[in-house]
């Protein structure tokens, strides 16, 4: 019997008008809408059914395995079926059509016309060794730190008395970060030289994992000082070894440039934050007002499609673009951590605390992959919970149809319906507003995002799944300096939050799960072939056509095949895993930290972490 869940699942994800690659926002390469066949003959000749195109861009057949694999490699579909049959405790993996499966209206079909195209972008920070100075370019250090005066007053204005990163770094960090923090304050001369001692190797990959960390996290616990921000394309902070002192290292840090603009800008971010926050009601409780915020914000701000394009480090990364204007001058636009770094900065100047989560992004499924991301983490209640206003602002979707479409095109027609149904566009607006940070990271659209038109002949979603892995967790990132910082950040779980230590209450230790297996696991072996030996096979990335299955935090997680995703909970005694759904479970013995299983026909699957 097909498991219900699993059903109307897929009937989302056929229904899905939007296909995202990458950690992405807005396209404006639209595709042909699909016509119901019911529709009158003309419009069914101008817009094809949506299963014909799908059945247009169906890859060809899978390639014969490699024979250098071996022969008793099973065919590429024998494959992919054996170990799905095997775990039919977790549901049916056959895709139905969409005449099965279609929740409401079995002759709506999809329309698939704008593409939106949900974007974040951080690209990596490329580490720079510092230089070592000669002794004359040490001497000249040392005079300029002997005749640099500090101004008495700064523009520069962080009402906030919360600063999450700050509090959960080591001393050593803390130092890099009170450092850094000097000389931001004063970026108009290359004067004021600020002088680091440590008794680390300031060449050694343990300071680069110490100062990157506290770059990162400075430039998210402040968001008023966007010129030191990794990303900003115009400034930045320059460190220089100096020689040995009482033991111990020195690294002087300074400017990269003067920061010649410094007055003007601030002074109109400054305006800008007077100017947002003037009209938000802040009698409300913090719930609301962060509300407030997020939907000012998502209205207010346009993402910035070149920056992402053209690869730009630009101030579109910054909380100055969508609160004053990007590098180019276009007013109030912005990237993702454009967006969350704002969103953070605003809440703060309400006593609000939030932070800066960062991570790869993208629609679940997708071919390519996840994008960089960042989106937010906000305490209301003393509460956390996940918000990603990049994702959820598609408040220009009129605008974008206008541009597109012509008036009497059925795009047009069916699209604008969409975007006046108030109702459905709120719920498009906080899709990804105040989420456990379990449901953001493998979210699934809800029936409710489905649009259905009022003739009842087509259906549009504006949202569909996804999935988000914090640097932390993610394969390629999880020990640089990213996941470290990224590893401090706290678990929308639903637990309450201590209000004096700003923590979550925690949980005895014979509750709490194993951290060490939250991840995401894919077959790694089949019947003795290596990871190795099944890439030469069927592809590098031939384990995203078999069952995968992620464990989060907190006992929960999910199976996914193909793009298609059920929910689990998950518990693990030591040596055994058991994965549970609402009609079975299934047990997985584990060796050398790797899982085991084995299908109905005898068949041997390993599961790895990635």
């Amino acid at each position: 019997m097909k498991h219900r869940k699993l059903a109307a699942l897929f009937a989302l994800l056929l229904a899905a008008a939007l296909v995202v690659s990458g950690c992405a926002k807005k396209d404006a390469a639209p595709e042909t809408p699909a016509a119901s066949e019911t529709e009158k003959e003309s419009a069914a000749e101008e817009a094809p059914i949506a299963e014909e195109e799908s059945a247009e861009e169906a890859p060809a057949e899978e390639e014969a395995p490699a024979e250098e694999a071996g022969a008793a490699l099973p065919s590429q579909e024998e494959f992919s079926t054996n170990l799905s049959n095997t775990m039919s405790a977790l549901g049916d993996f056959n895709q139905t059509s969409a005449e099965e499966s279609t929740p409401v209206n079995s002759d709506a079909q999809v329309i698939s016309g704008i593409n939106m195209m949900r974007r974040g972008f951080i690209p990596e920070i490329q580490v720079v060794e510092p230089e070592t100075l000669t002794e004359d370019e040490e001497n000249q250090m040392d005079r300029a730190m002997r005749a640099y005066t500090p101004g008495s007053d700064t523009l520069i204005i962080n009402n906030s008395t919360y600063y999450y990163f700050y509090d959960q770094l080591t001393p050593e960090m803390q130092d890099i970060y009170d450092a850094i923090y000097l000389v931001a304050m004063d970026p108009t001369t290359k004067d004021n030289i600020v002088t680091l001692y440590t008794d680390k190797d300031p060449n050694s990959d343990a300071f680069a994992m110490d100062y990157y960390t506290a770059l990162a996290a400075i430039s998210y616990d402040h968001p008023e000082l966007w010129w030191i921000y990794p990303w900003n394309g115009a400034y930045g902070i320059d460190a220089y070894i100096g020689k040995p002192a009482n033991g111990h290292n020195i690294i002087y840090l300074q400017m990269s440039a003067p920061y010649d603009g410094f007055e003007t800008d601030v002074t109109a971010f400054n305006t800008a934050v007077e100017q947002f926050l003037a009209d938000i009601d802040t009698t409300k409780s913090d719930a609301e007002i962060a509300l407030q915020v997020h939907d000012k914000l998502i209205g207010m701000a346009t993402y910035d499609n070149e920056v992402l394009e053209k690869n730009l480090n630009d101030y579109a990364h910054t909380a100055f673009g969508p609160l004053v204007r990007n590098s180019r001058g276009a007013a109030n636009t912005c990237v993702c951590d454009g967006y969350s770094l704002a969103y953070e900065y605003l809440l703060g100047q309400l006593g609000i605390p939030a932070t800066v989560a960062t991570g790869m992004a993208g629609n679940a499924g997708a071919d390519g992959g996840l994008g960089g991301h960042a989106w937010s983490l906000v305490q209301l209640g003393n509460k956390w919970y996940e918000v990603d206003a990049t994702w959820d602002d598609q408040t220009d979707l009129e605008d974008m149809i206008k541009a597109q479409f012509t008036p009497d095109s059925l795009e047009y027609q069916v699209y604008m319906e969409v975007v006046s149904d108030t109702e459905y566009m709120d719920r498009v607006y906080h899709a990804m507003y105040c989420l456990m940070t379990a449901d953001i990271n493998n979210y699934v659209a809800p029936a409710e995002m489905i649009y259905y038109t009022k003739d009842g002949l087509y259906q549009v979603t504006l949202v569909g799944d996804s999935m988000r892995e914090r640097f932390c967790d993610y394969k390629d990132s999880k020990d640089t300096f990213q996941g470290a910082i990224t590893r401090l950040l706290p678990v929308a779980d639903g637990s309450l939050i201590d209000a004096a230590a700003g923590t979550a209450e925690e949980t005895p230790a014979e509750e709490e799960p194993a951290n060490d297996l939250v991840g995401t696991y894919y077959v790694s072996e089949y019947n003795g072939y290596t990871e190795a030996e099944l890439t030469e096979a069927y592809g590098a990335k031939y384990y995203e056509s078999l069952i995968m299955f992620q464990l989060d935090n907190g006992g929960s997680g999910q199976v996914m095949l193909g793009g298609a995703s059920m929910p689990i909970t998950w518990e693990f005694d030591g040596s055994i895993l058991t994965l549970s759904t609402s009609e079975g479970v299934i047990v997985l013995p584990q060796v050398d930290g790797q899982f085991y299983c084995t299908d109905v026909d005898g068949n041997i699957y390993v599961f790895s972490k990635m």
